[in-house]
């Protein structure tokens, strides 16, 4: 059976970005979990069954296209961003395309906690700051930028009051106090979060973007965003694709492209394949539960493998959530080529999308949707399918930051947290981070307990 091929969006030549916006709205019903109600005990309920999208007061993930901004003269904002960074041998895989057409952000100022030792007056800082941003790929021009150094100098940093946002890249262990800082001084946060599963950390500083109308958020959270949520909407809109089930997910890298996923070599024992990999696949999946009404109850590791530093090389994991449903996912850095896939299961189809993760070279990703019936032996026989392609048009990295802009100016325009439609994507978003910690929690004290099944409390309930 070779299956039908259809392309959404297809390049245009000459322009630089394509469609940005879904196809249609996405309701949510996921339920509140964030501290003294930054977000509601539920979301907006779908009406009339699971695939009923009828609902047209639910238009929160309704982005603006390119066709749309140029129809309406919709103006996006544009946000200076200051970075922090340890010091100048960090790499960091977001940074370079701030300074790319339609980023949406301006990099001003840069400051650097730990400057080399032989760095002993601003000239030499400004110096080291220009190799850092050669070595990342940053067409900017130190001598246009506010350059600091030390506590001191990230602390002047905040008090210009043209920096809309603070980009953080430190080590997860001790970004809490720079992050409360800025959100006190009235800025959006962005945080390089590869691999942190801190969760009273995330939630005090929840709390604080709270109490100051701003946003958290990690650079995870935006990464693969658009074509997940365009694979998702092709199901949720399918009324045909009946119950859905299960999702398998698989994300086994070369160890050449950890990188890619913000980790180095030699693999430390905190870059295990679960929390690094596997929370791709458990984010991936929360967010599409989430809007079916389902939420995590249990996980567990049911095998895995160690390296020689002690980290997880490979994993395959379970976690149920309410409803009947599961995800089950296995991880694996390996010296073979990089293969990436997620399938959804239902009971009269079965959906597939590779390149969920790391984009595919020449942007296009593609999925495919298979209808299927029961054989008499109890086994699924495919009948048809179609196969779909999706133009990305502008990378992923210049998705993120344009997400990123997009989700606090929503809150800037609101003045803060609320429950209106203008800021439900921004709860959301928040509440399926939450639960993704929560959920690789639960899957490392597994691995650490012998592989025993670990409950995730406080799923759906508002955390005190």
């Amino acid at each position: 059976m070779v299956p039908n091929r259809h392309l959404e969006n297809p390049q245009i030549p000459g322009l630089d970005m394509v469609q940005m916006s879904l196809d249609e709205p996405i309701p949510s019903s996921a339920p509140s979990i964030l501290p003294n109600d930054i977000l509601d005990k539920s979301l907006p309920k779908v009406g009339g069954g699971q695939n009923s999208l009828g609902n047209k007061n639910n238009t929160y993930l309704k982005m603006p296209s390119w066709r749309e901004i140029g129809m309406t003269n919709v103006a996006e904002p544009d946000f200076n961003i200051g970075i922090l960074i340890d010091d100048i041998s960090i790499i960091d895989r977001h940074v370079s395309a701030m300074s790319k057409p339609a980023s949406r952000c301006f990099l001003t100022s840069v400051v650097v906690l730990n400057p080399p030792l032989d760095c002993d007056d601003e000239s030499q800082v400004k110096t080291a700051v220009r190799e850092w941003l050669e070595i990342n790929n940053l067409d900017v021009d130190a001598d246009d930028l506010v350059i600091g150094q030390g506590i001191e100098g990230y602390q002047e940093m905040l008090k210009q009051t043209d920096i809309d946002a603070v980009y953080i890249v430190l080590s997860p262990s001790y970004q809490r106090d720079y992050i409360l800082q800025a959100l006190s001084c009235k800025k959006h946060v962005l945080v390089n979060d590869p691999i942190s599963t801190l969760l009273p950390e995330y939630l005090e500083t929840l709390e604080c973007a709270k109490q100051n109308g701003k946003f958290i958020q990690s650079s995870t959270m935006f990464v693969h965003q658009y074509r997940v949520q365009r694979f998702m909407n092709r199901v949720l809109q399918d009324p045909n694709f009946g119950q859905i089930t299960d999702v398998d997910a698989s994300i086994q890298l070369n160890c050449d492209d950890v990188e890619k996923v913000g980790v180095k070599l030699p693999l430390r024992k905190q870059d295990g394949s679960i929390r690094v990999l596997g929370r791709f696949c458990v984010l991936v999946s929360t967010l599409f539960f989430n809007r079916l009404g389902s939420f995590a109850e249990s996980a567990r590791v049911n095998s895995f493998k160690i390296g020689k530093h002690g980290e997880i090389v490979s994993a395959e994991c379970h976690v149920k959530f309410t409803k009947g449903r599961q995800l089950k996912f296995y991880v694996a850095y390996i010296h073979s080529a990089t293969r990436q896939s997620i399938e959804l299961k239902a009971t009269s189809r079965y959906a597939t999308m590779n390149d969920f993760v790391i984009e595919h070279p020449d942007g296009l990703a593609t999925y495919r949707v298979y209808d299927r019936i029961a054989a008499a032996d109890g086994k699924f026989n495919v009948t048809s399918g179609d196969s779909i392609d999706v133009a990305m048009g502008m990378g992923q990295e210049r998705v993120l930051w344009r997400n990123f802009v997009r989700l606090s100016n929503e809150l800037d325009k609101q003045g803060g947290w609320d429950d209106s439609e203008a800021t439900s994507e921004c709860r959301e978003l928040t509440n399926v981070s939450i639960q993704t910690k929560k959920i690789l929690i639960a899957l490392m004290e597994s691995f650490e307990n012998d592989c025993k099944e670990v409950p995730i409390h406080d799923a759906i309930d508002n955390i005190q």
